[in-house]
């Protein structure tokens, strides 16, 4: 993805903290010139991304479906969904280590 970078970023580094669509672009598309199209462009990727952070659990939405949504990257601990132990046991890879 052509923006991830950019916006996990930005977000890692203030989790918790909210960002509006527009302070994500402004932060990807510094010291970018640009015309209508390719600021449209940049915005579908950066909502590409949002969306896949939204879908993986890392990246929240607050707000709808409405100009006023916002994005807030979850705190270390409130990844409640997933198990505290995922990875911890070598049992669980369909694999045996190499000797």
């Amino acid at each position: 993805m052509k923006y991830a970078r950019e916006v996990i970023d930005l977000m890692a580094c203030y989790p918790g903290r909210q960002f509006r669509m527009a302070e994500i672009m402004r932060h990807v598309g510094r010291c970018l010139s640009r015309s209508a199209a390719a600021e449209e462009a940049m915005r579908r990727g950066v909502r590409r991304v949002l969306d896949h952070l939204v879908d993986s659990g890392q990246v929240e939405r607050s707000g709808g479906n409405t100009k006023a949504v916002a994005y807030f990257w979850r705190p270390v601990g409130q990844m409640s969904q997933y198990s505290p132990q995922l990875g911890q046991n070598i049992g669980q890879y369909g694999r045996d280590l190499a000797p």
